[in-house]
């Protein structure tokens, strides 16, 4: 019985421990503060910096978004030139700034297009956050738009 006894004191000590800890460490959690000095400049600080000092809400990003955004390659943006008709980066490539520009499309759209290649499951965020898989055909047609973008930016 005296052992029983012992094993829920033992019990009810390593839970409060650890509720004694999981609070310590929330009431951890660094305040940042934003101000705006003399000059106009915008500050941020775990300190205060003067009297107009405004504390900042600051949310994390959803572990789900941070890892879409660096896995997934299927919603990928084309480069921001890439607006540019066929025509126009023919036309430009006489001109030598333009065509470092249009080199650098041509391997950002070859990038693309071998990390397509390798993901074997793409997927898209629904409207809730959630992956919805992408069927093989629009696996395919995710793939045909990075060969479009090689002919364009590559010729």
């Amino acid at each position: 019985m005296q052992g029983l006894k012992a094993a829920m004191k033992n019990k009810l000590i390593y839970c409060s421990m650890l509720l004694l800890l999981v609070f310590s460490v929330l009431s951890q959690a660094a305040q940042v503060y934003r101000w705006v000095d003399g000059n106009g400049k915008v500050h941020f600080s775990d300190q205060p910096g003067g009297a107009n000092s405004q504390t900042v809400d600051i949310k994390p990003i959803p572990r789900h978004q941070r890892m879409d955004e660096q896995t997934s390659t299927a919603q990928a943006k084309p480069p921001e030139s890439a607006k540019v008709s066929n025509a126009a980066v023919a036309q430009s490539q006489d001109n030598p700034k333009t065509a470092k520009v249009n080199n650098k499309n041509c391997e950002i759209s070859k990038d693309n297009l071998k990390r397509n290649q390798d993901i074997s499951r793409m997927y898209r965020l629904d409207e809730n956050g959630e992956r919805a898989f992408l069927s093989d055909a629009e696996r395919e047609a995710v793939l045909d738009k990075s060969r479009q973008q090689i002919q364009k930016w590559c010729g």
